[in-house]
């Protein structure tokens, strides 16, 4: 999911306008041969290695959790690829089920599975893994929107995944958020508010989520869960505080933040 979502965003969005026109039947064939390459093990000519393919077959191949999580991110990247215009928070939640909630519920199914030599890997949860990913991967996407907003519209306007109806209200552009953001306008404190206001319910029904599912996990699976979403936690608290810094330093925020949760306790 990395490599094409890679091949979307790095060698395609932050093309000119007139590369972008030469480069879309492309990059559309390339998304369609991934999906060939995660779904049914094909398209030997791909942006998948030979390798992961194989990889892929003998590991999503023999299990149980089905090829939606790969149509359902195709779907967005042909939407990013396409630049159909995110208008509403209503189209906001509908990308982020192809482009966050789909590979969360992967990362659900690969701590929860089960591996059988006779039949491969199997998810026996009470709920299914999207259930338990759904509300974290969309609370987690929009921290990962203010952590990368500096980077993301330093690079093209085009990787801003902000609806255009919370930019309006914050008196903003997708053109203009890197000027914003380089002038230090007050205007990014205002949209970091209404994205913080759209975050908060879907990071409490994610933690429930998160409290349920790890009931169920084991301990290693659990510690490995429960200390990727401290991260979000902690840089969606500095958000509260500090957007703009937030804004043009989340990268190197995280990357502090991620250091100090993994570093040993002291022991007298």
């Amino acid at each position: 999911m990395r490599v094409i979502d890679d091949r979307v965003d790095e060698d395609f969005l932050t093309l000119t306008t007139e590369h972008r026109d030469a480069g879309r039947d492309e990059a559309r064939r390339a998304i369609v041969d991934w999906l060939d390459q995660s779904t049914v093990f094909g398209a030997a000519a791909g942006p998948l290695h030979p390798d992961g393919v194989a990889a892929l077959a003998d590991t999503a191949g023999r299990s149980d959790l089905g090829t939606w999580p790969w149509h359902a991110l195709a779907g967005a990247l042909l939407s990013d690829v396409e630049e159909r215009e995110m208008r509403s928070w209503v189209d906001f939640l509908d990308y982020c089920a192809g482009a966050t909630v789909a590979p969360a519920a992967i990362f659900i199914y690969l701590l929860a599975a089960r591996y059988d030599p006779a039949g491969g890997y199997r998810y026996d949860l009470p709920r299914a893994a999207r259930d338990y990913a759904k509300d974290l991967a969309v609370y987690c996407y929009i921290v990962h929107i203010l952590r990368d907003l500096g980077k993301d519209a330093g690079q093209s306007p085009r990787l801003i995944t902000i609806p255009t109806e919370i930019l309006v209200t914050a008196g903003l552009t997708r053109a203009g958020l890197s000027i914003a953001l380089a002038e230090k306008s007050p205007a990014i404190g205002v949209l970091a508010e209404l994205l913080i206001s759209k975050a908060e319910p879907f990071k409490a029904a994610g933690h429930a989520a998160l409290r349920e599912v790890g009931g169920h996990l084991g301990m290693v699976e659990r510690l490995a869960l429960n200390g990727l979403i401290a991260v979000y936690d902690r840089l969606f608290d500095r958000a509260g505080k500090d957007a703009l810094a937030v804004a043009l330093n989340g990268p190197a925020m995280e990357e502090m933040l991620r250091r100090d949760l993994l570093r040993p306790a002291d022991v007298d």
